[in-house]
């Protein structure tokens, strides 16, 4: 997969801001805003055209966005931030978010052509210590309270994968 970095995309549309999922209290279930989800399903498509495959789990990334948006709504930044990184790792480009390293993002409103231009390089490799990978699916093992270590090091990335095994 490396020789597709770096991956310009364009993802046509209005940028949406990231919103917490909500519960619909007369199911309890939880469930994300339409307009997010739906969002999210394109930006996920155009995600996946340019880098398809399995996520990279070894190395750390840099992502550039510039978010074009229509009207001149007050919008946070932050936000709309959060629906494109989700959206890379939905789309296997990297296993966890907190590979990214590096990030820059602008917005620009009132603009006529609204449009998200994201690219997204790589920058290095994760530092051993960082990089214990899941013993069932190859994810990075996320770390854990220094106090914990040394009696018992995580071996798996979630639940999901220490139930597999």
């Amino acid at each position: 997969m490396d020789n597709v970095f770096p991956i310009s995309v364009t993802i046509p549309g209005d940028p949406v801001a990231y919103q917490r999922a909500r519960v619909k209290l007369s199911h309890g279930r939880w469930y994300k805003p339409k307009l997010m989800r739906e969002y999210q399903e394109v930006a996920l498509t155009y995600l996946r055209s340019q880098c398809p495959g399995d996520p990279d789990s070894t190395s750390i990334f840099a992502i550039q966005m510039t978010f074009y948006r229509h009207n001149h709504q007050r919008i946070d930044l932050d936000n709309l931030v959060k629906t494109i990184i989700d959206s890379a790792t939905m789309a296997h480009i990297w296993r966890d978010d907190s590979q990214v390293r590096e990030l820059g993002a602008k917005l620009y409103l009132g603009d006529s052509t609204p449009r998200v231009e994201v690219r997204i390089s790589k920058i290095g490799l994760l530092n051993p210590a960082e990089s214990k990978l899941c013993e069932t699916c190859g994810g990075v093992v996320s770390k854990q309270f220094p106090s914990q270590e040394k009696s018992r090091p995580r071996r798996f990335c979630s639940l999901t994968c220490y139930g597999v095994a």
